[in-house]
């Protein structure tokens, strides 16, 4: 990508990874909520 550490053999599949959101599971959530600290 940018700075040229990626292999170009892989960066159109990385590119497609990373332009996919990522959402924290609900679970995941429920427990960060809990936390005070968070």
């Amino acid at each position: 990508m940018d700075n040229g550490m990626i292999h170009p053999k892989f960066e159109e599949k990385i590119q497609k990874v990373l332009s996919v959101p990522f959402v924290f599971p609900d679970d995941i959530i429920d427990r960060l909520k809990e936390d005070r600290t968070v």
